[in-house]
């Protein structure tokens, strides 16, 4: 509940109403994306009422099947541009709830990069800059060290992508809206969460010294 790689649990404003948009923003794009697969599905399943937001988790099914199986008989229940939507589904979410385009998403990455910055510099941790990092553990030289050659943070894709938003980095600044029907998907967007966010992710800094005073991140 205060810790920088679970940064919401640490932020009053994160239940309050508007500041977490994408999960409704997705909704919307998968009732409009998911039409004809309702109605093209809808007398596969024994007389069940099918609607948009079941066969989202039938697509969510079949991406953790496959991770934990190999294959999933939900995958070829979609057509290709289905998936395509799907995964813009999970762009628009990611972006509005955690994001640059979120309400909080730079707020809930700024205690990591603050937990950053020590590192790198190898200075204490200052409380006066306290975002969601855990005082308890950053002021303790055993528990928060500014000596080692590398560290290491487990954490979620939703907090990987607020960092990404706390450093201001323009490549993962845009705005992705929810299109309406038949409105063709950007192709050359820069944030696709499969491919910055994807199971298993990681972000990596690294410091580079080349024999010379300078460093460079």
């Amino acid at each position: 509940f205060n810790t920088t790689t679970a940064p919401e649990f640490a932020c009053p404003a994160w239940s309050q109403p508007g500041n977490a948009p994408g999960g409704a923003m997705a909704d919307k794009w998968a009732a409009t994306y998911l039409q004809d697969a309702v109605l093209r599905l809808r007398n596969d399943f024994g007389g069940a009422a099918l609607n948009a937001t079941l066969l989202f988790a039938m697509q969510q099914m079949c991406s953790y099947d496959t991770v934990a199986f190999g294959y999933s008989d939900f995958c070829a229940l979609f057509t290709k541009q289905e998936w395509l939507d799907y995964e813009y589904a999970w762009d628009v979410k990611f972006m509005n709830t955690n994001g640059a385009t979120s309400p909080l998403g730079r707020a809930l990455g700024l205690g990591w990069v603050n937990e950053l910055v020590s590192r790198l510099t190898r200075t204490p941790w200052d409380p006066q800059t306290q975002t969601s990092e855990n005082a308890t553990l950053n002021l303790d030289p055993t528990t928060f060290p500014l000596d080692r050659r590398f560290y290491i943070d487990f954490t979620h894709d939703s907090t990987i992508t607020s960092v990404l938003a706390a450093l201001n980095l323009p490549h993962f600044d845009e705005a992705l809206p929810v299109p309406d029907a038949g409105h063709a998907l950007d192709a050359n967007r820069n944030f696709v969460t499969s491919k910055v966010v994807p199971f298993a992710a990681r972000f990596v800094v690294e410091v580079w010294s080349c024999g010379q005073a300078d460093e460079w991140v």
